[in-house]
């Protein structure tokens, strides 16, 4: 399947996505936690996230949302149509709809 998200670096905070805080990875893992949906987008940040390609918005890592050691379904947005999004360094989403 196309659009699996593969992770590597630190996971102190459990960033990657692949659970608890570990010493991390210096290779591509493939985040399973996604592998059910192929994803079209990807970000980065403070805090990771990923939209499928039915516009579902995952995250994962430490946030102002909490702390979540494999990817979560944002439930708070799924009756937006959303097109793109992106995420700061500093903690905050931003979303656009179509």
């Amino acid at each position: 399947m196309k659009g699996e998200v593969y992770v590597m670096g630190a996971n102190t905070s459990g960033q990657l996505g692949t659970g608890p805080p570990s010493k991390g990875s210096p290779i591509p893992i493939l985040l399973e936690e996604l592998s059910f949906s192929r994803m079209v987008q990807v970000r980065a940040g403070s805090f990771s996230a990923a939209l499928s390609t039915d516009h579902q918005l995952f995250v994962w890592g430490r946030g102002i949302f909490g702390e979540f050691y494999t990817p979560h379904r944002v439930k708070s947005v799924n009756k937006l149509d959303i097109l793109d999004f992106q995420i700061s360094k500093g903690g905050l989403a931003v979303i656009l709809t179509r």
